[in-house]
């Protein structure tokens, strides 16, 4: 084998981007059974669902590790560095292991017909799971790319648990434009005789999903937001919240929604537990909750301004959002900052985060799937009174600096997740000149 070196895989992965989302997995089993299956060497746990799969899947990596496990986890999409999107034990994939992989991958499909040649995505996912087998995995935590049904990550024909977190409306134009159309395709990641968890938020979805679990035989569990309760929250030092009969757990993520999330792990790892697929004690679950760091979501980025970051990138995480601005940020003049991909339900989004201040600054996202920042403060304009469009992310990051009170104020950047490590880096320009 002629090895790549990382650079020229991130080129050769590149290459397949190209041809877009593709749906069906035939070519990934291809892949797969030219790698030996690799996937059926470890312990599958599935996550799928509209918003928080992130946010479940590093929950549950960190009650599992807690536990004494090691873990792969394969996430996307990735925010700071390719190699984040596959994991073992929090530790990212080395450069040479990647390039290594995407080498081997490169080999298995040379036989393969133009026609027939997988997605980046598939190639990935083929990466990671011969990754986990070879580390020696005892679980793996696999979030689904785009619906389920029909992703990559489905090629997972016996997990030992499925995870369907919060459903709500995102991209329509692959998963239909209905909440039921929406769950059926993250339904689609059930097994016969499979526990399969889900959060039980939408009673459209839920009505789906529970005709796919009987029809499939899953053993069907529905965790509900009735069931915590907020006991305090500060920005900075976090959430203290009970659920079920747990009087005091705590997440360090300071977000409105990460208390669901949260739940929803808990109520995963006491499945596992309960159903002896992992020896799991409450004392792992707390210390796993209150351990789990995952950025970019409601994250506080500079103390001083204040600048936080959101991924925010459809109309349900902007409602989820606007709970945590809501939150708290009462008495602190907002500055917003907003770049969002052109298939997404910008005005949506803009909608729910409306009257939480007078003044947006809008940029484009890098890539062919950036909204001109025009177009987005066109539609802004009658939702914010002071909306001007940047000619980057970096010219709207000072065009909010000038516009903000910087002892009292906050800034706020939302709208994709693509976008945080710009902000990121931006900030910490500004701490170096200041």
């Amino acid at each position: 084998m002629i090895m790549m070196t990382y650079a020229e895989t991130l080129d050769f992965l590149q290459n397949f981007a190209g041809s877009g989302i593709k749906p069906g997995l035939q070519r990934i089993r291809t892949l797969l059974d030219a790698a030996g299956n690799p996937q059926q060497a470890v312990k599958m746990i599935h996550v799928a669902g509209t918003n928080g799969k992130g946010s479940v899947c590093a929950y549950l990596t960190s009650i599992l590790r807690q536990a004494g496990y090691r873990v792969g986890r394969y996430i996307s999409p990735t925010l700071y560095n390719y190699r984040e999107r596959i994991q073992v034990d929090d530790i990212w994939i080395s450069e040479k292991d990647a390039a290594r992989l995407g080498s081997q991958m490169r080999d298995l499909m040379s036989a393969s017909r133009a026609e027939d040649l997988p997605s980046s995505f598939e190639i990935e996912t083929a990466m990671a799971f011969t990754y986990f087998k070879e580390k020696n995995c005892d679980f793996a935590v696999i979030e689904a790319g785009l619906g389920g049904r029909e992703d990559a990550t489905n090629v997972i024909n016996r997990p030992v648990m499925t995870i369907i977190t919060s459903i709500s409306m995102d991209h329509t134009h692959f998963l239909g434009n209905t909440l039921e159309s929406i769950a059926w395709h993250k339904g689609g990641i059930m097994k016969r005789g499979v526990p399969c968890l889900v959060d039980a938020g939408r009673p459209q979805a839920l009505r789906v999903l529970r005709r796919i679990a009987l029809e499939k035989d899953v053993p069907f569990f529905e965790v509900y937001a009735g069931e915590s309760s907020r006991i305090s929250a500060d920005l900075l030092e976090g959430q203290l919240f009970s659920f079920r009969d747990f009087q005091r757990l705590q997440t360090s993520l300071p977000a409105s929604y990460e208390i669901g999330n949260a739940c929803l792990a808990a109520a995963a790892a006491l499945l596992l537990d309960e159903k002896s697929i992992a020896r799991i004690s409450r004392e792992d679950v707390q210390e796993g909750i209150r351990k789990t760091r995952w950025q970019d979501r409601f994250e506080v980025v500079c103390r001083h301004p204040l600048a936080v970051c959101d991924g925010a990138h459809n109309p349900a995480g902007a409602k989820a959002l606007r709970e945590s601005v809501d939150l708290y940020m009462q008495g602190r003049p907002l500055v917003l900052m907003a770049g969002i991909f052109k298939d997404k339900d910008y005005e949506g989004i803009l909608r729910n985060m409306a009257g939480t201040s007078e003044h947006l600054i809008t940029f484009a996202p890098s890539g062919p799937r950036g909204l001109q920042a025009e177009q987005l403060a066109r539609c802004a304009a009658k939702y914010f009174p002071d909306t001007l469009a940047a000619s980057s992310q970096k010219e709207a990051f000072c065009l909010a600096l000038d516009r903000m009170d910087r002892d009292r104020g906050a800034l706020l950047q939302f709208g994709s997740l693509s976008t945080a490590a710009g902000f990121s880096r931006l900030v910490d320009e500004f701490l170096n000149d200041h």
